[in-house]
């Protein structure tokens, strides 16, 4: 029998999403440069050339569609809080397994107005805005589930 969910939080779209997509971009144009740089050094026909930009540039963009796909996909996965466990990206972790609960920002987190945390075991809840008090709700729920064991 599964437990009865205690709250649900999601990640703020736009901090995930928006670095993701410019990271993708920088690394799509840069890979296309250098097919062009490629491209000029062969010494090929113009049609041969043609075909071949607009193969890789098609390529490219869906590459880029297919990793913003993921990452809205990714970013629209609640973070889920049981009575004795959370789920992130659907693997348990039981919250007598969370040392830490302080808030880490870095740059971008700082522009979105977010802030993630390192709840053990490689696992993170990213991207989660600051009108969201969830560090002082994990530690209440932590020492809930010491005090049970």
């Amino acid at each position: 029998m599964q437990e009865q969910l205690q709250y649900s939080t999601i990640q703020k779209k736009s901090r995930a999403l928006v670095p993701k997509v410019l990271i993708l971009i920088l690394l799509g144009s840069i890979f296309y440069i250098g097919i062009l740089v490629n491209l000029t050094l062969l010494n090929l026909e113009e049609t041969e050339t043609g075909v071949i930009k607009w193969v890789s540039l098609t390529l490219i963009i869906v590459i880029i569609g297919i990793g913003m796909l993921l990452a809205a996909r990714h970013a629209s996965q609640p973070y889920k809080f049981y009575q004795t466990y959370l789920t992130v990206k659907n693997k348990q972790l039981f919250y007598t397994d969370i040392l830490d609960s302080t808030p880490r920002r870095d740059v971008f987190d700082k522009m979105f107005k977010t802030y993630s945390i390192h709840v053990g075991r490689k696992m993170f809840l990213r991207h989660i805005p600051t009108n969201v008090p969830l560090q002082t709700y994990i530690q209440q729920l932590v020492s809930y589930a010491h005090k049970s064991y």
